[in-house]
């Protein structure tokens, strides 16, 4: 890709990102082919309106004035079936003299809706007049464009920072083989790997319905015979007689011969380490993005995100902050939406979310909010804590507030 990456630069004055998909240098190469009055209709992902990916595209559609419209489907509705990506179509049009000064953009929700958009764009005029017209000077490729059609709000928090300044976030544990490293207590046990191998852990976001995760929580996973327990076994350990036949059983070639765990080469048994992190943020989920507390003891796998405060901050604070609903509505604004509902979270995209700024609470705030975190882990049911929640969310507006808040201090 970086030879054609330098080729689309030199030729179309456009660098694409480092992490560009191919569909985006096919949409530039596309656009060069086209004539003064070229027209196209460019079927993309439509995760493209967000991409951080796609931003230098997005930008030499507007500066050039080639986009007059943009259809998107909702995540709801597979239009491929065999293909979890959900769909937009780009209008371009090659004739920036006759450009209206604004994109349309419609949401392709109904047969009704694709009937009409379809009618709209067999006319002989380039230009778009359904759904919602956006100037051309009000398109940044920055923004999340998604919003210009589902008439999301982007969530403002005052003051706002990017929640990589004060929190680690790292994946979960990548095993490369989850049947063959994550078992039941019950199944290690036939297998006679002793306990001090294991470690525990949560393999799927499923696994926790509520905000908090607790060890009586894991317990009961772990009681109903889950497949919760981790190998972790290190090198000088495989000698062990039962772990040795495991790591070379019939099933081993198998095994080793995923690309994940080809690379760890003679090391490919040991899986990355991870402690048990404060706080979790689902990967992929469908419905919502979770933000759990964890108390408990254990790990979790890629499913969720693990995050840490920086030394700068004081873990029951950082975790009372995260909990809040701005944190959360910051969250779930980064999220990218795949067919049938499903939703996920890319690292870095987590990291820029704007968040509330923990790193400027006074200690008198900063104790209050550790208290809060201290009573969550104590509430006995969901009501108890949805009413720390609250207490939390109203402690966090006196100290930082958001959208009208701010406008009545």
């Amino acid at each position: 890709k970086g030879k054609y990456a330098d080729l689309i630069e030199a030729e179309a004055k456009v660098r694409l990102h480092g992490l560009a998909n191919l569909y985006l240098y096919f949409v530039v190469r596309l656009v060069q082919q086209l004539t003064p009055t070229g027209r196209a209709a460019l079927i993309v992902p439509a995760e493209f309106l967000d991409q951080v990916a796609g931003r230098s595209v997005k930008q030499m559609l507007v500066e050039r004035r080639l986009l007059r419209g943009v259809v998107w489907f909702h995540s709801e509705n597979s239009i491929f079936e065999d293909a979890m990506t959900t769909a937009a179509i780009l209008l371009i049009s090659n004739d920036s003299a006759t450009h209206p000064g604004s994109v349309a953009f419609v949401s392709a929700e109904t047969t009704a809706a694709c009937a009409e958009i379809e009618a709209s764009i067999s006319t002989t005029t380039p230009n778009v007049t359904l759904g919602r017209m956006v100037p051309l000077h009000a398109l940044d490729p920055a923004d999340r464009w998604r919003t210009h059609v589902s008439g999301e709000e982007t969530p403002t928090v005052v003051g706002g920072i990017a929640l990589g300044s004060y929190a680690k976030i790292r994946h979960g544990i990548t095993t490369g083989a989850n049947k063959f490293f994550v078992r039941s207590r019950s199944a290690w046990a036939a297998l006679g790997i002793d306990e001090r191998f294991l470690a525990p852990v949560v393999p799927k976001s499923v696994m926790v319905p509520g905000v908090v995760f607790t060890d009586a929580d894991f317990d009961r996973l772990d009681a109903a015979d889950a497949r919760v327990w981790l190998l972790t076994a290190r090198e000088e350990e495989a000698s062990d007689p039962a772990l040795a036949a495991l790591l070379n059983g019939p099933a081993v070639d198998e095994v080793r011969a995923r690309p994940t765990l080809r690379s760890r080469r003679d090391r490919w048994f040991v899986p990355p380490r991870r402690e048990a992190a404060p706080i979790w943020v689902s990967n992929l989920s469908r419905g919502r993005v979770k933000i759990v507390r964890n108390y408990s003891r254990a790990a979790t796998l890629d499913s969720f995100h693990n995050l840490t405060p920086t030394d700068a901050l004081d873990v029951r604070t950082f975790a009372a902050v995260l909990l809040s609903d701005e944190t959360k509505a910051a969250v779930f604004a980064v999220r990218r939406e795949y067919g049938s509902g499903l939703l996920k979270v890319e690292t870095s995209e987590l990291a820029a979310a704007l968040v509330p700024d923990a790193l400027s609470l006074d200690a008198e705030s900063a104790s209050l909010l550790a208290s809060l975190d201290a009573e969550l882990e104590q509430a006995a049911t969901e009501a108890d804590v949805d009413a720390v929640i609250s207490a939390i969310d109203g402690a966090l507006r006196m100290e930082l507030p958001v959208g009208d808040d701010a406008a009545h201090r």
